[in-house]
């Protein structure tokens, strides 16, 4: 049993606590993490959808996620059969 002399100290130390930790800076707390989907597919050339310049096939929720998000325009992979 905690003494009664005690009490309000622990009370304090507490609330302190609690309104140090809600009042914290922003550069104190955890940053968000970045949203990344990874998307891959076999047999798909770097022109095989809309937003890399593909006129005929419909691929709209990739178009969306291209013109929201980012697009990668320099790579290089080596095809194998």
């Amino acid at each position: 049993m905690i003494p009664h002399r005690f009490f309000p100290n622990l009370l304090t130390v507490v609330f302190g606590a609690t309104l140090a930790l809600a009042l914290a800076p922003s550069f104190l707390r955890a940053a968000p993490s970045p949203n990344i989907v990874f998307i891959l597919a076999d047999d798909l050339g770097w022109n095989g959808i809309g937003p890399y310049g593909n006129k005929d096939v419909s691929t709209p929720h990739l178009d969306r996620l291209a013109r929201e998000g980012m697009t990668f325009n320099r790579a290089y992979a080596e095809p194998q059969c």
